[in-house]
């Protein structure tokens, strides 16, 4: 009996210890709860958030999908936090005066503005779309809770907020 209590007790500890992330992996190269989509400037890739609103998923993501081929790239997409909200893409000129593409989502779990750099032209590759900073603070305070919409000017970025009324 006590051999069974021994073996049982180290098949318990054995499936406790396991490090594998809880849920299904994410998917970037296909629709999973698409909620948002813009285009790249110049038209040939479409940005698609993957809200992932069933819990049984890890995350969401951003999917990106070429025009042109009428395809997913595999490579290309990026995991985000679950339940995104809208997405925007914009054209600047960076410091040196080169002109670039930047996308801006949300995530409501956790709470954090996501923006990413584009390189189109590296195609289907991880590097076609860099997450480059995560906000999950604004100002002095913490981000508000259920960001979804974004608008963005020349004075910044506006998110809004869901089931609260704020707009940060």
């Amino acid at each position: 009996m006590r051999a069974q209590w021994s073996l049982l007790l180290l098949l318990i500890a054995s499936v406790g210890c396991d490090s594998d992330p809880l849920g299904i992996e994410v998917s970037s190269g296909r629709l999973d709860n698409p909620i948002a989509i813009t285009p790249h400037p110049d038209g040939r890739y479409l940005y698609v958030v993957n809200a992932g609103f069933e819990r049984e998923f890890r995350g969401g993501s951003v999917s990106v999908y070429d025009t042109t081929r009428h395809r997913f790239l595999s490579q290309a997409g990026k995991e985000i936090g679950l339940f995104g909200g809208q997405i925007v893409t914009r054209e600047y000129t960076d410091k040196e005066g080169a002109e670039r593409v930047s996308a801006l989502t949300v995530s409501r779990d956790p709470s954090a503005l996501i923006q990413f750099s584009i390189e189109a032209r590296l195609g289907d590759t991880s590097k076609h779309l860099k997450e480059v900073s995560t906000a999950d603070t604004f100002g002095e305070g913490p981000f508000a809770a259920a960001p979804y919409g974004i608008a963005v000017d020349d004075d910044g970025v506006m998110v809004t907020h869901l089931n609260s009324g704020v707009v940060s």
